[in-house]
């Protein structure tokens, strides 16, 4: 199981903290989620899902960002891109999933891929990190669809 996940940790780094509105830091968690789960993992758990403007609080005082940025008032709430990216596999990733074999060189088209099997319909994930493919998804008999992915492309139910 992941645990402790955040973005933003690096202190000495120009992008440390809370950046509102950042998009690679969701790729960042797609890309490790499905990493994880090519690997068996059963679990990834968020470091803290709820911050601050400055990152805080937390108990290293190691100010990062998170999925949900709190207002300094407390009146105003940010859903960050790393909040889409957590609910796209929380909807299409239900327990008793089954992980399905793929004959895809993901080194080679510069894709992470994740197949399960939701009892109905057949639900991919893919996160397309290289350059634009096209190509056909088939599952047996009961599924035979074409696709086109390009750059920065997450596909959940397709």
């Amino acid at each position: 199981m992941s645990t402790e996940a955040c973005e933003g940790s690096i202190h000495f780094a120009p992008d440390a903290g809370v950046m509102l509105g950042n998009w690679t830091r969701a790729e960042t968690y797609a890309r490790d989620i499905i990493e994880g789960l090519n690997r068996w993992s059963t679990g990834w758990v968020d470091w803290n899902i709820v911050l601050s403007m400055d990152g805080g609080p937390n108990w290293a005082s190691n100010y990062v960002d998170a999925p949900i940025i709190v207002s300094d008032d407390g009146t105003e709430y940010y859903k960050q891109p790393m909040f889409y990216s957590l609910a796209h596999f929380s909807k299409f990733l239900k327990p008793g999933s089954q992980r399905i074999y793929h004959q895809i060189d993901e080194a080679q088209f510069g894709l992470l891929i994740r197949n399960i099997l939701n009892q109905n319909p057949a639900v991919k994930h893919i996160a397309n990190e290289g350059r634009c493919l096209s190509g056909t998804v088939r599952f047996g008999k009961f599924y035979d669809k074409s696709i086109e992915m390009c750059e920065k492309t997450c596909l959940g139910k397709f």
